[in-house]
């Protein structure tokens, strides 16, 4: 199961930048990926300090992105996996700050509601 620890407080917002912007700034197209829905798993140790858990977010993408950011704030990240339709998408994901995750495709996502991110 892919791991997270310190769940709460987690916001996840989306930012995006065009296949067509490369070499540009991060700009906030905050419609171009969207979060539908998400699904939380917890796993709970009152004898812990932490906890830890998954996460899976169905995304639509609007418009052809080759990357795309989300908040993840004080979390530790084991696993992240994109997915369309059931297949693997290759990414690479880096941290970037302390509560952003910048997820970069090796090809461009064109648009389509059957994204699947699991954190």
């Amino acid at each position: 199961m892919r791991l997270i620890q310190r769940w709460l407080p987690v916001a996840f917002s989306f930012l995006a930048v065009s296949a067509q912007a490369s070499g540009a700034l991060l700009e906030r197209l905050g419609t171009d990926v969207s979060p539908r829905s998400q699904s939380l798993v917890l796993r709970i140790d009152a004898r812990q300090k932490d906890y830890d858990g998954s996460t899976t977010i169905a995304l639509r993408v609007k418009r052809t992105v080759t990357r795309f950011r989300l908040h993840a704030q004080e979390l530790e990240l084991t696993t992240v996996v994109l997915t369309r339709a059931g297949k693997p998408v290759t990414i690479h994901w880096t941290a970037v700050g302390e509560d952003q995750l910048e997820i970069r495709a090796s090809k461009p996502l064109p648009p389509g509601d059957d994204y699947s991110l699991t954190i």
